[in-house]
């Protein structure tokens, strides 16, 4: 985004992801292609794991047990580089977009600003709003850029990398995995949802506590009532990080819960076939850490789900903050 020239104010786009392109595009574009390199690599441990397990301890070979051993550390070594440079970058864009954000909304204020002797008008953000929006609540909204397209490619390729992989080598254990996780797909919205009306009327509230101390800054004029009203503030912002906390934490749990199970499906399902002779020991080793490969970045996805739809209400918040500095 450009900077705003004094006395005037930039309009924020309507959507999230269309203010994300607007100030970050073409640095969003250099990510995505960052990802799309990443995520292959993930299935390569798998293949390795089982062809040493089959081909090299499975024949009594070390010198080919060394030899993948070493392309093991390799590949290892190439991904954990690129993902350090990749999440580098993702900071970098992140508090670039903090910054811009910050510089936005201090645009918005001043050219928001009533003329000298009019009136404000009564919905308008004030002291401790505006406070607020520049201070705190564009850390979480900024933080969200740098991961806004990265995150879903790298974690969504990871999971088809490995869930193809999976799929190639035996479908039956790679479609008994997977299943587990479907129930997932409908649980998650519906929580996320119940979350985001309670983040919501937390920023709100805090909005709220803001202002209020802002206009009872001198404890002179601070009355009985006042203090009861900022109790009750504080204690309703105490509520609804609990409730919030409690929902994240049920998140957590059925995930746990669902890898395990992934886990003891493949040991089940894998040690029926091989004692049956339909697979082997290499295969089953390679799905025990595919299962832990999937959970990863299905955790990962359900875990970005939840941050951006926490930033598509905070950003709500913060443009409709920004339409109501612009009334005359």
């Amino acid at each position: 985004m450009t900077r705003a020239q004094p006395g005037e104010t930039e309009s924020a786009p309507d959507t999230l992801y269309g203010y994300i392109w607007r100030i970050s595009g073409r640095r969003q574009i250099w990510l995505a292609l960052l990802s799309s390199v990443v995520f292959p690599l993930t299935m390569v441990p798998l293949e390795l794991q089982r062809r040493m397990v089959n081909n090299a301890i499975g024949n009594l070979d070390l010198r080919l047990l060394w030899l993948l051993s070493a392309a093991y550390v390799g590949v290892v070594l190439v991904q954990g580089g690129l993902k350090y440079v990749m999440n580098v970058y993702r900071e970098v864009i992140s508090e670039r977009a903090i910054r811009s954000m910050r510089r936005h909304i201090y645009s918005g204020i001043h050219s928001g600003r009533p003329a000298l002797g009019a009136d404000t008008p009564t919905d308008t953000p004030t002291g401790g709003p505006k406070v607020s929006m520049v201070v705190a609540e564009v850390e979480p909204l900024g933080g969200f850029v740098g991961e806004s397209i990265s995150v879903p490619l790298v974690q969504i390729g990871a999971l088809a990398s490995v869930l193809g992989y999976m799929l190639w080598i035996e479908p039956r254990i790679a479609t008994a995995s997977f299943v587990l996780y479907l129930p997932q797909l409908y649980v998650v919205p519906r929580i996320q949802a119940a979350i985001n009306r309670r983040v919501e009327k937390r920023i709100v509230l805090l909005r709220e506590l803001g202002q209020q101390l802002v206009d009872e800054a001198d404890p002179s004029h601070t009355t009985e009532a006042d203090a009861k009203r900022y109790d009750q503030r504080i204690d309703e912002i105490y509520r609804q990080r609990k409730r919030v906390a409690h929902l994240r934490s049920f998140l957590t749990l059925l995930n746990n819960l669902l890898e395990h199970t992934g886990t003891i499906s493949v040991l089940l399902i894998g040690g029926w076939l091989a004692i049956r002779g339909r697979t082997d020991v290499g295969t089953i080793v390679a799905f025990v850490s595919g299962v832990g490969r999937i959970s990863e970045p299905w955790r990962e996805l359900v875990a970005f789900y939840r941050r951006a739809s926490d930033a598509r209400v905070r950003y709500r918040l913060v443009r409709e903050s920004l339409d109501l500095l612009k009334v005359p």
